[in-house]
């Protein structure tokens, strides 16, 4: 009898010891789910901070001194119209002013929207912008993804600057390269997203022209988020423009 009352008590407390043992086990798994959360939460408003920080000097720097010269140009005109001056080129300028300034707010609208902060949702917006800027001017173009793109999440900041830098090398190939074709590769390499935009244009010799503003920004864009860009051209040879950023 004492035998199975010896036995029953130390099942009943190895049962205490159990359950004691998943209780704090549960209270360990909450408090460290409670902490993930808190943690998560604060980077994602350290990464709003610096998106509005961004934005901020954006609409002062890009957008406040195209409307400034979208100002002093209007009141040009209205002074040309009082003497029955038409200035068709000065309307011209007004126009491609007020349509950057339409499409920079879009690119923001855009990179602040939570719904957005899907790779996949980058690269849709990708493809979109290759096709509307160079189907009208037949440039042939190929885009070529590899990678795990529809499970990768960005911060807002480095997708919205992956895009711009995106967005800025196809444009530049578009105007300047005198291009039949274009060739974008987006790829995940490891621990970066590489991405390389390549013409077949007329190219560039890097040691006598002059670095222009446009690839200036390239750079200050990709050093912002701690990437890395170059740009590879020669004098009847096209450009290529190669950009390195680590995913975290």
């Amino acid at each position: 009898q004492q035998i199975i009352q010896s036995d029953l008590k130390r099942q009943k407390d190895n049962f205490y010891a159990v359950c004691a043992v998943a209780f704090l086990v549960l209270v360990m798994a909450v408090l460290l789910v409670n902490r993930y959360k808190v943690i998560h939460k604060a980077k994602r408003q350290v990464e709003m901070e610096q998106m509005r920080n961004h934005i901020a000097k954006d609409l002062h720097d890009d957008i406040g001194s195209t409307l400034s010269s979208i100002n002093i140009m209007s009141r040009v005109l209205l002074q040309q119209a009082k003497s029955g001056i038409t200035d068709m080129a000065g309307l011209q300028k007004i126009k491609d002013h007020s349509s950057a300034i339409m499409e920079s707010m879009s690119d923001i609208v855009w990179a602040i929207n939570p719904q957005n902060d899907t790779a996949e949702k980058m690269l849709y917006k990708m493809k979109e912008f290759a096709a509307e800027i160079l189907d009208p001017l037949g440039i042939h173009y190929h885009f070529i993804v590899k990678g795990g793109f529809e499970n990768l999440k960005l911060d807002p900041q480095k997708r919205r600057d992956l895009y711009l830098i995106f967005k800025e090398s196809v444009n530049n190939a578009a105007k300047y390269s005198n291009c039949h074709t274009i060739t974008i590769r987006l790829s995940i390499e490891g621990a970066s997203i590489q991405l390389d935009v390549t013409d077949d244009g007329k190219g560039f010799d890097q040691q006598t022209v002059k670095r222009g503003n446009g690839l200036r920004n390239l750079e200050e864009r990709s050093h912002a988020v701690g990437g890395t860009l170059q740009c590879i051209s020669r004098t009847g040879s096209g450009t290529s423009v190669k950009l390195d950023l680590p995913i975290t």
